[in-house]
């Protein structure tokens, strides 16, 4: 999101400064929900310092316009949280076809009905 580069993420604790990704992020890139990471304190905060390991997702952030991708995308098994603005993020899962999905929503971007911009995209090997 332009102007932004910090966001606060939902986390469960796992104890000895790890935690694992229960959010969908919208800024990071480099993080996807399930994910497990080691923090650092700093000012009083928690913050990633790494990822230790991979929950299997990826990401994807969607300025939907009047497109309703929403639906179509809970239907494929994605999750999808809102933010500002009407951004959502979609967290696709380990076994959902990522790369579909990516040249569906690809397709409807070069329409001009959505804007799409990949987060973190998990190797499917």
């Amino acid at each position: 999101m332009p102007g932004v580069d910090t966001e606060e993420l939902a986390a469960d604790d796992l104890g000895e400064g790890q935690f694992v990704i229960r959010s969908i992020p919208f800024v990071d890139t480099h993080l996807a929900l399930g994910d497990i990471v080691a923090c650092v304190r700093v000012d009083g905060r928690w913050c990633v310092d790494s990822v230790t390991a991979r929950g299997g997702n990826s990401t994807l952030r969607v300025l939907p316009g009047a497109v309703d991708v929403v639906s179509p995308l809970e239907q494929l098994g994605c999750r999808v949280e809102t933010g500002p603005a009407g951004l959502i993020a979609v967290n696709v899962g380990p076994d959902a076809p990522v790369s579909g999905i990516g040249e569906w929503l690809t397709g409807l971007a070069a329409e001009g009905l959505i804007d799409v911009s990949p987060g973190y995209l998990a190797s499917r090997e």
